[in-house]
């Protein structure tokens, strides 16, 4: 592509974000059904309100994206943490808008950021290096939207749900990932939802004891395919379930 060309949105500039994939971890999706229908609802509405044209807008310097427009973390955060679940349905959150201030602004919304004073849910809220804290939070229900590095997402699910819930902030826990057809537009090094199902599908049985596997759902999301069935997310939840000893 020549310097005077503009790059392309590689989406249909109408589209909308959708969640396009859903899997159940540690009895994630029959806790959901039973107790956090709800939050699940408002959490899908708030992802599917978010518009390509504000999404991809983020200008990339790699060769292997070169000709369009990636999609922008730090909008889809905004848009998904701030604007729809904070100011919308009354969520706590911890965001920081962070070094993608220029994106947000550049869609004509201003970059803002909470922290400790809102996030109800932060375990060390004025302690450096003990703070831990969760992207979203609603009544025992919490939310990471894990659009960065792929090291992040099995933590998430393995280490900082079970954190949180063995000190009785939360009850279950939402990864919401880019899918496979949405990371192919985003810089790399970024995990997707089939990395991860795949992932949690590979550890042995006992890699985690039973007693401490927290509730999850993990959601992919994306533009380019519809979104899932939320009235029968029976039939659409595959189940990320750990493998034997004997398996390997």
């Amino acid at each position: 592509m020549s310097n005077d060309e503009e790059p392309i949105v590689p989406v249909p500039e109408d589209a909308q974000m959708r969640v396009t994939d859903i899997f159940s971890f540690g009895g994630g999706l029959e806790r959901l059904q039973s107790d956090f229908r709800k939050e699940y609802d408002e959490l899908v509405e708030a992802i599917e309100a978010n518009p390509a044209e504000e999404v991809f807008v983020k200008e990339t310097k790699e060769a292997s994206k070169s000709g369009k427009y990636l999609a922008s973390p730090g909008v889809m955060n905004h848009n998904i943490l701030i604007e729809q679940l904070h100011d919308e349905y009354g969520w706590a959150v911890d965001h920081s808008a962070g070094r993608n201030k220029s994106e947000i602004s550049q869609i004509g919304k201003e970059p803002r950021s909470i922290g400790d004073s809102e996030c109800e849910v932060d375990i060390s809220p004025g302690e450096r290096y003990g703070k831990r804290t969760v992207d979203a939070w609603k009544n025992d229900f919490c939310v990471e939207i894990q659009f960065g590095k792929y090291a992040f997402m099995i933590y998430d699910v393995l280490a900082k749900f079970g954190h949180f819930q063995q000190h009785d902030k939360i009850e279950m826990g939402v990864e919401v990932l880019p899918s496979n057809n949405l990371v192919r537009d985003m810089s790399t090094g970024v995990g997707y939802y089939e990395q991860l199902e795949a992932e949690i599908g590979h550890l042995p049985d006992d890699y985690v004891d039973e007693e401490y596997r927290t509730p999850v759902i993990g959601l992919g999301v994306g533009f380019e395919r519809p979104s899932i069935d939320h009235d029968d997310l029976e039939s659409e939840a595959g189940v990320a379930s750990q493998q034997t000893v004997a398996d390997f």
